[in-house]
């Protein structure tokens, strides 16, 4: 029972003191439709609208009148309007304010919140938003402002911050300048009725005709008002119509009631009267009576927070209302708070629109309950405001917007055509925007204004086609390549798809980043994207889709509809939103016409300040909400969640951005939370007193890693009862551990029956599986009832019994195939894989890990690949192999060295190194603008490679190298010798696979070059690579898992035979570097490595390659390797064609291996 400040109108004796008394009066009277109800929420107002209007029915069968239950804002501007009812003005919205002060730091010249004339983040503009809005709620007025500034500089006073408080004066300025007779906000509407008041002796007389059929104004449940607020309550005291003000308050109790005392004041002097109900309720009893007969709602108010001598005054009338939980987790509370509302509604019979979760800061745990809910098949609304700027549907309009404005950035594409909210299409033709994105990626398109937009987009894929297209005609390619044409073929599909995707998306916008009317701006978003992209009938078609669905269990259904009303309400909100833009743009700025960028930019600022709600569904289910929206509506259950220190009460932080510190702001801070526990506690206070309700409190003890601390607003409850002593305050993990130790007696078994119980398809699956072998588990009809609602429930039983049943060999450490087991298409790529050419890299994925080559060749599945800013190392290999093979075809047309005269040789010379290196830059800048892209990255890269005054590139540095080994006896001949593979580069010598003793080969050899002494011919296999740090070596060769340059040097032996008419000899293989490579273990820097090079070898004049790595015994001892390097290759053929695939990896094939997360090795 709370206090009432009533005027002189309102007579004692006759009204009622009580809320609900006076609205079953007036139920009762048929006068309900004359009283003025103010409440402090609006989802009060809409709680007791429903109520009565279901009471009034009940007694007279036939609809009510209009009810007058308002909030004060709503209250306050009908006042307005009846005194000036020809002006009523506009009043923005919370996300109009923001664009205003976000205007303001654009145009101001701010000392301290401003810096190098930098643009301020969203939250620093929301944050003085907040700050000016909150100095005008509390009736700060500009001048009073200015004055306080100026009394404190010339006091020269401590405390405050003068380059921050001559800022917020500016903004508040500006704010208040912006505004106008026809577009204001709210404390301007109440500035203007307080100055009406103040200015017009005889207002009453006006009020009292206006309110002349009012039976009384009853102001209910408010713990706080803002100053003007109380002002205009004030002046309302002189009317002739009874008024009520019903508030939660004790003289007595200042810890907890200490904000309204001011109020409280000021109302008196204005000439309201105080009446203590309980006072009122006991006045033939003393104090010690009175403390005696103190209801439960009447002791929280008394002791809550206050007394000092807690023993005494302790009581037991809670034991059986309160409970206080401690989870290990906040999904710990969360999951046991969903087991004890299946408990209540279940167990208790209570409905579940009865039940209410509240909470602080309902943002830390609205998501954890809509997931954990939706588990447990809990209907619930959920009171939470959505940010306008995360709708997946305002997120799509505003990146169809950006691309137009920032010049089609890739993000902005993909974000436009992977929303499923647009449809976009011509003559059926559909975009496949995975195809687009990952053309865009490969060609490195970042897209935006500075690389070009649109133009660029277009034409990196024109040149691409073009290029592949000139790969595929080639004349001399290996025409038996099937697989490898098949692949560009497909690459040229897929690049023509995406050139033609993209100029239908160009082609599907119609306006420009130009200068446009706000009526034209408007038609912008409403014709050319939301019409023209047919948002409406794409939402229209899911609640189509949605209603069709009938098979979607009920509570699959409400989680779809509420995203379906999301998406919905966010485009109503948008449109709100976009029309008050509208219409301020254009009272603002008459016939002014501004660039779409500009109106987008102001647009995103009012839509990240702008929230909407989705409609509560009264009676659906469970409530949940922030415990300011708990006042006077009465829950049977009510559930506190999140009772840690810093959440609840929440840590009070100065305001460091106003300049100054106000008055008593730490003192009121503490008083209001506290204030809001009390209501939590005195939710109902006719349920509570009663003994009807049940009120619970939960808080987690872990957050992670981090360890919290319970309320000490819990131990204040504490304190003033017996809860603890009477083992109301538990540990839920202490409670299970008793419960299944059976040390609970009777009662507690039946009390916390819920903590462990089985309460979601879920937990019974989970139960299910961990007592598969027991015999009585079948007899649980329970469980298999909570099973049962599971639509899957048949397959996921199965499942469950097949990994128990079958779990030794889900995880078998081999994969062995079974021919008749298999789909058609991989039985036919196994049975071909025996005649198949094979490529090097096939074999050696295969040496290296069977599984891998399983995946990647069998299954086809593709490794991820890492995004690189700048050039690739594979990129950067292959612009190199074309810059050095036309460089040395440029050389060969120089010479007159042959061999056999079929094979021109290259032998340079250091004289000439300033010409070598002026054609290697000439060629490498044409080849580098034909695979350009702009990134800064880029262009750093391809300053590495060419060079710059400062340092030597890649290019010289390889030709210094190839210059100083000129005295080796070898001549380079042949370059990029392909051979049943398709090649980029033209040479005269591509040739089909090579066929070794039944394996075909095929792949290509960089270079090989030769030798001839005493008429015999010498040739070495050499292969360019970016870093020597993986090449190959004697030791993985003979231990086969590295095949490239055996296989190869057969191979050359059976191609330079055809070619050359006579039958060289190998002389082993060589790496060169194409960059600079540092060798820490000789601290020198690399540029070639030998492998299987035979010692002795007088034809090579190489200084200091001993290593056992790079040499071999012999020649004998070369042909060896050869001949058991090519048994090993056929070995691993034929294992792929019998379908054996061990998991059996080399150990360096683990390492960052794309495939880790289902490979079995690794699950072992």
């Amino acid at each position: 029972m709370s206090q009432i400040l009533i005027n002189n109108a309102f007579e004692l004796g006759v009204m009622p003191l009580e809320f609900s008394d006076l609205i079953n009066q007036g139920i009762e009277n048929d006068s309900v439709c004359s009283s003025i109800f103010i409440l402090p929420t609006a989802k009060q107002v809409r709680y007791y609208t429903q109520k009565i209007i279901r009471s009034y029915y009940e007694k007279y069968r036939k609809p009510i009148s209009i009810l007058k239950i308002v909030t004060l804002e709503e209250f306050i501007n009908n006042l307005f309007q009846i005194i000036f009812p020809e002006n009523y003005p506009h009043i923005i919205s919370e996300a109009y304010r923001l664009t205003i002060i976000e205007e303001a730091t654009e145009k101001l010249d701010l000392k301290f919140f401003k810096m190098n004339n930098k643009s301020l983040n969203y939250q620093i503009i929301e944050k003085l938003t907040n700050i000016i809005f909150g100095l005008r709620e509390d009736g700060i007025t500009l001048e009073a402002l200015k004055n306080d500034i100026d009394n404190a500089k010339a006091k020269n006073l401590k405390g405050y911050d003068f380059f921050k408080l001559d800022d917020i004066y500016k903004l508040y300025n500006y704010y208040e300048n912006s505004l106008s007779t026809e577009i204001t906000d709210y404390p301007d509407i109440v500035y203007r009725i307080i100055n009406y008041f103040s200015n017009n002796k005889d207002y009453d007389k006006s009020l009292n005709k206006a309110y002349k059929d009012t039976h009384c104004i009853f102001i209910n449940g408010f713990s706080e008002f803002k100053k003007p607020e109380v002002e205009i309550i004030s002046y309302l005291n002189k009317i002739n119509i009874p008024i009520g003000i019903s508030i939660d308050y004790s003289t007595e109790n200042g810890p907890l009631f200490g904000n309204l005392e001011d109020t409280v004041i000021q109302l008196q002097k204005a000439g309201y009267r105080l009446i203590d109900k309980v006072r009122l309720k006991y006045k033939n009893a003393n104090i010690s009576e009175i403390k005696a007969k103190l209801s439960r709602s009447e002791f929280i108010r008394a002791n809550l927070f206050y007394s000092k001598d807690y023993q005494s005054i302790q009581s037991d009338s809670f034991n059986n209302i309160v409970l206080i939980c401690e989870a290990e987790d906040r999904t710990d509370e969360v999951q046991s708070i969903a087991r004890l509302v299946k408990h209540l509604i279940l167990k208790h019979k209570i409905q579940a629109s009865e039940i209410c979760i509240a909470m602080r800061n309902p943002n830390k745990y609205s998501i954890l309950f809509r997931e954990q809910l939706q588990r447990y098949s809990i209907p619930y609304n959920i009171s939470d405001r959505f940010d306008l700027s995360s709708s997946p549907i305002i997120i799509t309009i505003f990146s169809i917007l950006n691309l137009i404005i920032k010049g089609f950035r890739r993000e902005d594409v993909h974000l436009v055509l992977t929303s499923k909210y647009i449809q976009i299409e011509r003559n059926e033709e559909t975009i496949d925007p995975s195809n687009l994105f990952n053309i865009a990626k490969n060609l490195r398109i970042l897209g935006g204004n500075k690389r070009g937009g649109a133009d660029y987009w277009k034409k990196r894929i024109e040149i691409s086609i073009n290029l592949k297209e000139r790969l595929l005609a080639n004349e001399d390619r290996n025409k038996e390549d099937i697989f490898e044409v098949e692949i560009l073929k497909k690459e040229i599909n897929n690049l023509k798809k995406a050139l033609l995707d993209f100029t239908i998306l160009t082609d599907s916008i119609s306006f420009e980043n130009k200068y446009y009317t706000p009526a034209e701006f408007y038609d912008i978003l409403f014709e050319g994207i939301i019409k023209r992209f047919k948002i409406y009938d794409k939402i229209s078609k899911y609640q189509e889709e949605f209603i069709i669905n009938g098979e979607i269990d009920n509570f699959q259904n409400s989680v779809l509809l509420e995203n379906l009303e999301k998406d919905a309400r966010s485009l109503i909100a948008f449109k709100t939103l976009v029309e008050e833009f509208i219409f301020i743009m254009r009272d603002r700025y008459p016939d002014k016409k501004f660039r779409l960028s500009e109106y987008v930019s102001k647009l995103k600022t009012s839509a990240k300040a702008f929230r909407y709600q989705i409609h509560e569904k009264p009676g659906y289910g469970i409530n949940i909400t922030s415990i300011e929206q708990t006042r006077g509506i009465p829950y049977k259950a009510l559930i506190l969640c999140g009772a840690v220190d810093g959440e609840f009460p929440i840590s009070f932080k100065p305001e460091y951005f106003l300049g100054k510190e106000l008055p008593e702001t730490e003192v009121r801070h503490n008083k209001s939370e506290r204030i809001q526990f009390y209501q939590f506690l005195t939710n109902s206070t006719e349920l509570l007193d009663a003994g009807n309700q049940k009120l619970y409190i939960f808080y987690p003890k872990h957050d992670g890693s981090r360890e919290l601390v319970p309320s000490p607003y819990i131990n204040a409850l504490l304190k003033i009862t017996t809860l603890k002593e009477n083992s109301r305050y538990i540990i839920l993990k202490e409670i299970k551990k008793l419960k299944k130790n059976g040390q609970l007696d009777y009662k507690q078994k039946d009390d916390f029956e819920w903590i462990d119980s089985i309460s979601a398809p879920f937990e019974a699956f989970k139960h299910f599986a961990l007592n598969y072998n027991n015999t009585n588990f079948t007899k649980d009809k329970g469980i298999f009832a909570l099973i049962n609602q599971d639509k899957n429930t048949q397959h996921t039983i199965e499942f469950i019994q097949y990994i128990l049943e079958k779990q030794a060999s889900v995880f078998n450490e081999n994969v062995l195939i079974k021919i008749e087991d298999i789909p058609n298409r991989i039985n036919d790529k196994l049975s071909k894989s025996i005649d198949k050419p094979y490529s090097v890299t096939e074999l050696e994925t295969y040496a290296l890990c069977p599984f891998k080559y399983f995946i990647l060749y069998i299954l086809e599945l593709k490794e991820k690949k890492v995004d690189e800013l700048g050039v690739s190392p594979l990129e950067k290999g292959n612009l190199l192999h074309k810059i050095l093979y036309r460089f040395y075809t440029y050389q060969q047309k120089q010479t007159n060295r042959d061999l056999y005269s079929k094979i021109k040789l290259v032998k340079l010379n250091s004289h000439q190194k300033q010409e070598y290196l002026a054609t290697l830059k000439s060629i490498a800048e044409e080849e580098i603008e034909q695979v350009k892209f702009d990134h800064p990255f880029f262009y750093l890269d391809i300053d590495a490679i060419i060079g710059t005054n400062e340092k030597r590139g890649s290019l010289e540095i390889w030709l210094d190298n190839e210059l100083n080994k000129t005295d080796w006896g070898f001549e380079p001949g042949i370059f990029e010798l392909a051979f049943g593979i398709q090649s980029s580069l033209s040479t005269d010598y591509n040739m089909n696979y090579i066929d070794l003793d039944g394996l075909k080969i095929r792949g290509k050899i960089d270079r090989i070059e030769f030798s001839t002494i005493e008429d015999k011919t010498y040739f070495l296999i050499a292969d360019y690579k970016l870093n020597l740090k993986n090449v190959a070596t004697n030791s993985s060769i003979k231990d086969g898992i590295s095949f490239q340059v055996p296989l190869y040097l057969l191979a050359g032996k059976k191609i330079l035979k055809q070619l050359l008419g006579a039958e060289p000899f190998p002389v082993g293989g060589v790496y060169y570097a194409l960059i600079q490579n540092y060798d820490r273990k000789s601290k020198k820097y690399e540029s070639f490595k030998f492998v299987l090079l035979p010692q002795g070898n007088n034809l090579l004049f190489v200084p200091n390659v001993k290593s056992n790595n790079q040499t071999i015994e012999s020649y004998d001892k070369l042909e060896e390797y050869l001949h058991t390097s090519l048994e090993k290759a056929k070995a691993i053929r034929d294992k792929i064609s019998n379908g054996i695939f061990f998991i059996n990896p080399q150990q360096k094939a683990c390492e960052n291996c794309s495939f880790n997360s289902i490979c079995r090795k690794i699950k072992q």
